[in-house]
């Protein structure tokens, strides 16, 4: 890894630990107006108790960014490899395959599905967070922090349970939330095109440096040209998409505070999809936890007193772990052959 690359990555850490230290801020001091002044949230019921929760980790992630930015020596980044992406798309796409059809015809897996209460949800929702994080590349902090932003922008609005708004900031249109798909159109779509717009070559970098032996090719002028085009063409898709949701100009200014933030992800190597998935997910997870600590009052052991739920914590954590020692094996050995003199 070059100097130029390890400023660039310690940049990264340093912009988005502070983003996410005001996020968290955010959170806390938002979720203690939205709180009826109760457990903050530990029985279950309050409306602020999720919000100071996720701001807390929130700070405490960016803390640990900005302290391994600012400080720490950076290892060089852990990259895919063709060949394993391949393989975890065709597994993605196996299960997608498998789930489809046993709902079709009510097998198994609806059957498994029908013993899961709340805190097993719960336990899959951690699970599946683990995954996202464990599979994403460049680090898997970032990803942490991604996920923590995700469910906390799933707070923004009306809480179903106890009527009450939360981190509002007093904007009348953010009390109906923040629908993912503009989230989705903003960081994925827009993105990508205005970056398509700058310069197509970048907008390939920018997926290239994601894969271990990534050859840059060459763009033609014709070809950038039509890639320009329709890059101006799904952005206008976007934008069309955007106000027809909910027949709000407002979306169409939330689209493009989306874009901007997915130009700066794109670049700095923050992690969207991860965001995405994790914003998607927001409610199951709230409601999920809200039912667990009331079923409990308040006891997260019963997590782990149920077969199910105790099992895909473990499953978690086990996730989590591999995947850590994967990344510190990987990057040793890519500190080891830099090191390495190359005969002549």
């Amino acid at each position: 890894m070059t100097d130029a690359e390890a400023s660039s990555r310690s940049w990264s850490d340093i912009a988005l630990g502070g983003l996410l230290l005001v996020a968290g801020a955010v959170g806390i001091l938002g979720g203690r107006a939205a709180s009826s002044g109760g457990l903050n949230g530990i029985d279950g019921l309050d409306a602020g108790g999720l919000p100071i929760a996720l701001g807390g980790l929130l700070v405490a992630v960016g803390a640990a960014l900005l302290v391994r930015g600012g400080f720490l020596p950076r290892r060089p980044a852990v990259r895919w490899r063709f060949g394993t992406l391949l393989v975890v798309v065709l597994v993605i796409a196996a299960i997608d395959v498998i789930v489809a059809l046993e709902h079709m015809r009510s097998g198994w897996i609806t059957e498994f599905a029908l013993r899961f209460g709340p805190p097993e949800i719960a336990a899959l929702s951690a699970l599946l967070f683990a995954v996202a994080i464990a599979l994403a590349r460049l680090s898997r902090l970032r990803a942490v922090g991604m996920v923590l932003l995700g469910l906390l922008l799933a707070t923004v609005g009306l809480d179903i349970a106890t009527g009450q708004t939360r981190l509002t900031l007093g904007l009348e249109p953010l009390v109906q939330g923040i629908d993912p798909i503009v989230v989705l159109l903003g960081l994925i779509i827009v993105a990508d095109g205005v970056l398509c717009l700058v310069s197509p070559s970048l907008l390939l970098a920018t997926y290239g440096r994601r894969v271990a032996g990534w050859r840059e090719p060459a763009i033609p002028t014709i070809a950038a040209a039509g890639l320009r085009v329709v890059a101006v063409l799904a952005i206008a898709g976007a934008a069309g998409l955007a106000f027809q949701l909910h027949a709000r100009v407002w979306d169409i200014g939330a689209l493009s505070v989306f874009g901007l933030f997915g130009i700066a992800a794109k670049l700095a190597g923050w992690h969207r999809l991860v965001l995405i998935f994790a914003l998607a997910r927001g409610d199951v997870v709230e409601q999920s936890v809200r039912q667990t600590m009331m079923m409990s009052t308040g006891n997260p052991m019963i997590l782990l007193q149920r077969p199910i739920s105790a099992t895909l914590l473990l499953l978690a954590g086990a996730v989590l772990a591999t995947a850590a020692l994967l990344s510190v094996r990987s990057a040793t050995d890519s500190e080891r052959a830099a090191s390495t003199p190359r005969p002549r």
